[in-house]
């Protein structure tokens, strides 16, 4: 030290506390950090986990009010048919010579019955619907051919010697194959509804 100038050194203690609790803060503050930013991460996480599964129990959700959708289209189909085929034993049970019409004359079917006939699938009624633009003689083989009581009557229509008009047996195979196919068709949806 040069001569003449009194030098105190002074060791600079507060600065090096300070300086730890600077340091020491920082390192509290960096931990708390992570911390905090380890918990958003997770939150996050969690969060993602839940709108995926939400968006999962949506999508089930919707595909479950699309089959209970589909399944009352369906039973509402399935009642409007069984209307229809109720409206038409409901015919054949109270318009008794409507049948006898249709034994002499099968396009009374589609006359009378094309619009129902058209709102059912084509596998029902089959009877119905090949009968519908058959003539009485094609008509009679549908119903399995004449039997004794219509023989006589047929050979009358064919010679020309008279119009054809069909014996009561013959109507009666024609009403009661009409209403089995009816019923063949309420049983096949009946069936069908009970699965």
């Amino acid at each position: 030290m040069p001569s003449g100038t009194w030098s105190v050194q002074v060791t600079d203690i507060a600065r090096d506390i300070w300086d730890w609790v600077a340091l020491g803060g920082s390192l509290l503050f960096g931990a708390a950090s992570l911390f905090v930013g380890t918990v958003a991460v997770v939150l996050a996480s969690k969060a993602n986990q839940a709108a995926v599964k939400a968006a999962e129990e949506a999508e089930r959700a919707n595909e479950e009010a699309s089959r209970a959708r589909a399944a009352v289209a369906a039973e509402r189909r399935r009642t409007f048919e069984l209307e229809i085929l109720r409206d038409l034993l409901e015919v054949l049970d109270q318009e008794r010579d409507l049948v006898d019409q249709i034994a002499s004359h099968p396009e009374w079917i589609e006359i009378r019955f094309a619009g129902r006939l058209g709102m059912l699938p084509e596998q029902d009624l089959p009877l119905w619907r090949r009968a519908r633009g058959v003539s009485w003689r094609e008509l009679i083989d549908l119903l399995g051919g004449p039997d004794e009581h219509d023989e006589e009557r047929v050979s009358i229509a064919e010679s020309g010697s008279g119009s054809y008009r069909p014996a009561r047996s013959l109507i009666n195979r024609l009403r009661e194959k009409m209403t089995a196919d009816v019923l063949m068709a309420i049983q096949r949806r009946m069936t069908a509804h009970d699965r």
